[in-house]
């Protein structure tokens, strides 16, 4: 089951054309290269997602997919720092991810917490999961 997600997750991300799905396609790669070991390449994915979601001139832009892509993508680079020995880069990128989270995210006892809300939960899930794998702020 893992070898068929694997392939699959990779058989989108590889489509590197610019439309709206782009970012998270490349997070999408991210995710899966971390979950498969592969921590340089999952660091690489992340950072081009992230670049890629900021990109205002790509189809489907917002702000609130922006935030929700950079939370995410830095949540795995964490991850993946920290699973090579990176501590302080691990860190840096997870307290900036929290900082960052914390200032844009919407609360949740507000009523309406966006379109996107299922990204953002994804994302506050992968913040989770790396405080779990010991990335800690410093």
């Amino acid at each position: 089951m893992r070898d068929a997600a694997d392939k699959l997750a990779a058989a989108a991300a590889d489509q590197e054309y610019a439309d709206a799905g782009l970012p998270a396609r490349q997070l999408t790669k991210g995710l899966r290269d971390y979950r498969c070991d592969r921590f340089a390449e999952a660091i690489v994915a992340c950072e081009k997602a992230k670049a890629n979601a900021a990109l205002k001139t790509l189809p489907g832009w917002t702000h609130e997919r922006e935030r929700n892509l950079s939370v995410a993508a830095d949540a795995i680079k964490a991850m993946a720092y920290q699973a090579v020995g990176q501590k302080a880069q691990a860190g840096e990128t997870i307290r900036a991810a929290v900082a960052f989270a914390d200032a844009e995210f919407p609360a949740v006892d507000i009523g309406d917490i966006g379109g996107d809300w299922k990204d953002m939960l994804a994302a506050r899930t992968l913040l989770e999961e790396a405080h779990g794998v010991g990335a800690r702020p410093r």
